[in-house]
């Protein structure tokens, strides 16, 4: 970056009105007006076929269900004592998963894609456990595809009957 692009994008990053975010797709860096922001999320929490309102909030009560399974496991000899001890390693308090978008720039009208980040939440260590645990399991299964580009490979070479099927990943009809 030259020393001109590098003072504009310092200018940009210290006005408080604008958030940067990547872009849903790719490596693109959406810069947009905060207020335009935070309205894209609050389309997203207002849909209440995707969110419901709590009366509370829940992260203590998934805090305690949490360690409680965390002891059940090593009491029965499903996890070893060093795994009981990393599991549960989350800030205290635990913290309320964060909600963000990431902004579809490849749709016609500019929309979000919801994201509830649990990375400082109770779930973090237990959700990475389970995960190591289902990965070797899932890689060998036929039906496993890796990535987007395995997935064209795979329908490129797979020849099928004469049959008209509808794919979505964000569902839309595409």
């Amino acid at each position: 970056m030259s020393r001109k692009e590098q003072k504009a994008l310092n200018t940009l990053e210290q006005n408080k009105d604008l958030n940067f975010k990547k872009a849903d797709k790719g490596s693109t860096l959406v810069v947009m007006d905060k207020h335009d922001k935070i309205q894209e999320g609050q389309v997203q929490i207002n849909d209440l076929n995707n969110y419901k309102p709590l009366d509370k909030p829940i992260v203590r009560d998934t805090h305690t269900k949490v360690s409680c399974l965390i002891s059940e496991l090593r009491h029965d000899n499903y996890i070893d004592d060093m795994t009981r001890k990393w599991l549960p390693q989350t800030p205290n308090p635990p913290q309320i998963r964060e909600f963000y978008t990431l902004t579809k720039i490849h749709k016609p009208t500019l929309v979000g894609r919801p994201i509830i980040s649990g990375c400082s939440g109770p779930t973090k260590r237990i959700s990475a456990f389970v995960d190591t645990l289902l990965q070797p399991i899932s890689i060998s299964q036929a039906s496993y595809l890796e990535d987007t580009p395995d997935f064209i490979n795979f329908t490129e070479k797979t020849k099928v009957r004469k049959q008209t099927f509808l794919v979505s990943t964000d569902k839309e009809r595409v």
